[in-house]
């Protein structure tokens, strides 16, 4: 079974990196569910990176 990579673009991470600074969704969990993104480890990369 093939993996499928979603690829994200910079605005996107930038967009979702700002919101979780703000707190609007909460946990990093709710965050990825509200924006289907597959894992916190994705957001917590994009954190170190953007944030």
């Amino acid at each position: 079974m093939a993996v499928t990579r979603v690829r994200y673009s910079e605005a996107f991470k930038r967009q979702v990196v700002e919101r979780v600074e703000r707190g609007d969704h909460g946990s990093l969990n709710k965050v990825a569910k509200a924006y289907g993104i597959g894992g916190m480890s994705t957001i917590a990369q994009w954190i170190r990176k953007y944030g």
